[in-house]
């Protein structure tokens, strides 16, 4: 976040927690959790209504995962209206994968708080 993104936090300690079975190793996480840090940083708010979910790589670079499908469709029975996610796994969607969703496809971390925040 510091290198990538202008946020400065090696001065600072981050505690992160997963609850309800999230497997922490999941590389899923990276976005999210990087997300996470920034609103708490920033004092702003990640919206109530959207998802993320990718690798950010030490360049920066937002990577693709695995089952982008089947995590939207989840998003969607929770309620969620937009999700975040690698450019590379939007170009897999279905139409009816991304029914009912604003995708918001991003290829790296400065992008994508460039695009929320």
């Amino acid at each position: 976040l510091e290198r990538r993104a202008r946020h400065r936090v090696l001065d600072r300690d981050v505690f992160a927690s997963a609850t309800g079975g999230v497997r922490a190793t999941e590389r899923a996480l990276d976005l999210p959790l990087a997300l996470a840090v920034v609103s708490s940083l920033r004092d702003e708010p990640f919206a109530a209504d959207a998802v993320a979910f990718g690798e950010v790589g030490l360049a920066g670079e937002v990577r693709a995962v695995p089952r982008p499908g089947a995590r939207i469709a989840e998003a969607r029975k929770l309620g969620f209206k937009r999700v975040v996610l690698p450019k590379a796994n939007a170009a897999t969607l279905t139409d009816g994968e991304r029914e009912g969703m604003q995708i918001i496809a991003v290829r790296s971390l400065a992008e994508t708080l460039e695009k929320l925040f």
